[in-house]
């Protein structure tokens, strides 16, 4: 009797934890009719594309509108004569301004139907100003060169190309290399290309180079050249070279760029003579007008280095 009872219990234990099982399956399994979960879809990020082939760039102060990478320009009206600027090459991508988006460097040529072919670098970044592709403006290479390629390191653009000595023939084929450096920086609703100093360049000719003054008043004396970036009226503007070698005539060059007007106050020129390894320090009265300046420095049309200042 008692064995019966016993297997009794055992069934009714099975039948009812078989019960439970079975419930939970059911209540676990979503009903026709219940309300979905009230979670939003994520919509894909939306991706932002450069097309620098079909971008605006500002060459020689003007207005240039590429349609798949090239564009025709009258250089008079009702003249069949044509402005021609294409893209040279393939653009090479890279984030030119940190903020995520692969922007793009390239170089743009340029023939007005003459012999003459320029070469111009250039860039097409995503503006978070106006949310849109924008072109930069064209910084001249050189007229005929031998470009070799355009790459971009961080948010540094390198162009590598080959050039005529100084005073060779346009015939000769280009035959000295050269690298340029670029930088991009917004202003606004535009984008800026601007070149940056070649250190290899500089470090393969100075040691080092500062800006000086001599107090109002005072004769020249290269020893009592006080090193500044400040200067106010009647005191004479100094620089200091301290070259590891000798630099040819003509071969160094400066350039002064007024920041706060945005303009260029003293056009690129060459030093007529050469200079010889070792110190050199050259004076002349101060000339520029109270405001912000950078003096660029310039071996071989290369930028080497650039020393701001301010007049007060």
């Amino acid at each position: 009797m008692s064995k019966k009872i016993i297997l009794i219990v055992v069934l009714l234990v099975i039948v009812l934890a078989g019960g439970f099982f079975v419930y939970k399956s059911m209540s676990n399994k979503p009903s026709e009719n219940a309300p979905a979960n009230n979670i939003p879809e994520e919509k894909p990020e939306q991706k932002i594309v450069i097309d620098p082939l079909n971008a605006t760039y500002i060459i020689e102060e003007k207005s240039v509108t590429l349609v798949n990478g090239k564009t025709e320009q009258e250089i008079v009206a009702g003249s069949a004569s044509k402005l021609k600027t294409m893209a040279f090459g393939t653009p090479t991508k890279g984030d030119l301004n940190d903020d995520g988006i692969v922007d793009a460097a390239l170089i743009l040529t340029q023939n007005s139907g003459g012999s003459g072919t320029f070469y111009y670098a250039a860039a097409a970044v995503y503006n978070s100003g106006n949310k849109k592709t924008v072109g930069t403006n064209g910084i001249l290479l050189g007229d005929r060169i031998a470009p070799q390629n355009i790459l971009i390191n961080g948010e540094i653009i390198l162009v590598n190309y080959a050039d005529r000595k100084k005073g060779e023939s346009m015939a000769t084929p280009p035959s000295v290399g050269i690298s340029k450096y670029f930088g991009v920086m917004e202003k606004g609703e535009n984008e800026t290309l601007f070149e940056r100093p070649n250190t290899e360049k500089f470090n393969e000719y100075f040691k080092e180079v500062y800006l000086a003054k001599l107090p109002a008043g005072a004769e020249f004396d290269p020893f009592g050249i006080i090193k500044t970036t400040t200067f106010t009226a009647g005191e004479k503007f100094c620089q200091s070279l301290s070259m590891k070698k000798d630099i040819p005539a003509n071969s160094i060059g400066s350039e002064v760029y007024n920041i706060t007007t945005g303009q260029i106050v003293q056009p690129k020129s060459t030093f007529p003579q050469a200079l010889q390894q070792g110190g050199s320090v050259g004076c002349e009265d101060l000339q520029y007008s109270v405001g912000k300046y950078e003096m660029k420095l310039y071996i071989d049309d290369i930028l080497v280095a650039i020393l701001p200042f301010e007049i007060k």
